[in-house]
């Protein structure tokens, strides 16, 4: 057990100091301009990206998360803003995590020895540095929306919580490391996005363009598979995440809940409860939400990188 506990700090350390320096490595890259421009290019884009994705499918992302926590899909409220709850927070998440991951991927490629394997492992390793960004933010995004849900059936004249009481109780609960919870398995979703995203997309789409020499059907297609793909090998780890980060309360009044803190324990409560099933719950939603994000955001970086490229020339 002390083993795997440190296994787990250690990967978690690794994460974290790769996440962090990447974008200071491509920045001190033999003091190269160019290179810094690019990795500001394609944070930028990522930004943009991300941004836009967002501002699209974040009710789908509130649907998935009530349903990974038990909810039936008739129990879940579709006011419009209950969908958006959290909606800023979910842009602060997904603009610097895509951000990251258009721009570390550069470094990994810079970095990594030549082989046929980099283009992926690049893609791979920038969305598992990405999760410094994301799992904190998501943790915050989860508890808002779960205050907000039993604010609207208890008394819903009562104010909404703030990001910042979000934060506070969350510090106050936990300590500073709760901003941690359910970040290893979050890696494993992100580092399996990125490579969708980043490689298998752009492989596919271009085997379909040879396939039926049609642009705007290749790309549906790529999407669709991509996505389709992404999300049946992530999904597990989406909801390991999210049950792991919903088993800490953020205010006194709140139903205590057992405390779920490692992949392990997650996984095996996941089980017990729902069978391998249960791994797949909000599958419908976050299938939808992930070939929406890979389309969008492959089409808004390609012609926003083509731009780039012109100013910078």
């Amino acid at each position: 057990m002390y083993l795997y506990s440190l296994c787990r700090h250690m990967l978690l350390l690794f994460i974290f100091a790769l996440g962090t320096y990447a974008p200071m490595r491509a920045m001190d890259n033999n003091n190269n301009t160019n290179s810094m421009l690019t990795f500001a290019r394609d944070v930028t884009v990522g930004t943009i990206a991300a941004t836009t994705e967002c501002t699209v499918s974040h009710p789908l992302t509130i649907i998935k998360y009530r349903l990974q926590q038990g909810d039936k899909l008739r129990q879940i409220n579709f006011n419009t803003r209950f969908l958006y709850t959290g909606f800023g927070l979910n842009i602060a998440s997904m603009a610097p995590t895509t951000a990251l991951q258009f721009g570390i991927e550069g470094v990994f490629k810079k970095l990594l020895p030549d082989h046929p394997s980099k283009p992926m492992l690049s893609a791979c390793g920038a969305g598992i540095c990405s999760a410094v960004v994301s799992s904190p933010i998501e943790l915050m995004v989860v508890h808002l929306q779960n205050e907000e849900k039993r604010r609207l059936a208890t008394d819903a004249t009562k104010p909404k919580l703030t990001a910042h009481q979000i934060i506070r109780g969350l510090v106050l609960y936990g300590g500073y490391p709760v901003l941690s919870r359910g970040m290893l398995p979050k890696a494993l979703r992100e580092g399996g996005f990125a490579t969708g995203l980043l490689w298998g997309n752009g492989k596919i789409k271009d085997y379909l363009q040879r396939a039926v020499g049609n642009g705007v059907a290749a790309t549906i297609g790529a999407s669709l598979v991509t996505g389709l793909g992404v999300t049946v090998v992530t999904h597990p780890f989406d909801t390991i995440s999210t049950i792991m980060q919903e088993g800490c309360n953020v205010t006194s009044s709140a139903p205590r809940k057992q405390q779920v803190t490692t992949m392990r324990q997650a996984a095996r409560t996941i089980y017990q409860q729902g069978k391998l099933r249960g791994f797949y719950k909000g599958f419908a939603p976050r299938v939808i939400f992930v070939t929406t994000a890979i389309g969008v955001m492959d089409k808004v970086r390609h012609d926003l990188t083509a731009y780039a490229n012109r100013l910078m020339e």
